[in-house]
């Protein structure tokens, strides 16, 4: 049997168990929510596949119009480490670097389901986040830069969704990375050479690959 309508195409580095969970997989669909996670912090999560994952957080990195710096973070599960860690760069620091860079290094960071990435603007001190779900988050203090993003993706053919879906939430799902990536230590190992460093760390008690 096969589904009459169409299927989400997850991104790269997360996959859909055959484990059925709490949730339908049909109800998963490309589009973007609008929330306030607190008083003054506005958040906008984005579902996209993967062929459009990476020109969409282009697209969005362009709207921040000011980054300050980038950063790679290491899932705490991740060969079990049990350890969270944060890399940044300075330099990289404008849509055009970073795009750049993750076009240089797709498998070991779009890619590779155990790793997150954030541009950090210092205007309504937004993150802009793909995170290990392959997830696209804005979280800001700035109600404007929310609402750009979001007509940024209104623009790019996004709905908005009155239920939003993703394989983070009640979806049992697997992390996984390109066989040609890099293991966690070779790829510490590159991101020094790259210019990155250990921004921050710390031991994490347990984090599923599954939700």
């Amino acid at each position: 049997m096969f589904p009459t309508e169409k299927s989400f195409i997850a991104p790269l580095g997360i996959i859909g168990s055959s484990q059925i969970g709490e949730k339908d997989y049909e109800l998963l669909k490309e589009g973007f929510s609008r929330g306030t996670t607190e008083p003054d912090i506005y958040d906008l999560e984005a579902a996209i596949e993967r062929d459009r994952l990476f020109a969409t957080f282009v697209e969005l990195m362009n709207r921040l119009h000011s980054i300050k710096v980038f950063w790679i973070r290491l899932a705490p599960d991740w060969e079990n480490q049990g350890r969270e860690e944060f890399w940044t760069n300075e330099k990289l620091n404008s849509a055009e670097s970073i795009g750049s860079f993750l076009t240089s290094h797709s498998n070991d960071t779009l890619a590779n389901g155990h790793v997150g990435l954030t541009a950090y603007s210092e205007i309504g001190q937004t993150n802009l986040t793909i995170d290990t779900h392959k997830t696209i988050k804005g979280l800001t203090k700035s109600a404007d830069v929310r609402e750009a993003l979001a007509a940024t993706l209104q623009s790019l053919g996004f709905e908005e969704l009155q239920e939003f879906h993703s394989l983070e939430y009640r979806y049992y799902h697997w992390h996984y990375r390109p066989t040609r990536s890099k293991s966690r230590s070779k790829l510490i190992a590159a991101m020094k050479k790259w210019g990155l460093s250990l921004w921050k760390a710390h031991k994490v008690e347990d984090e599923s690959v599954t939700a």
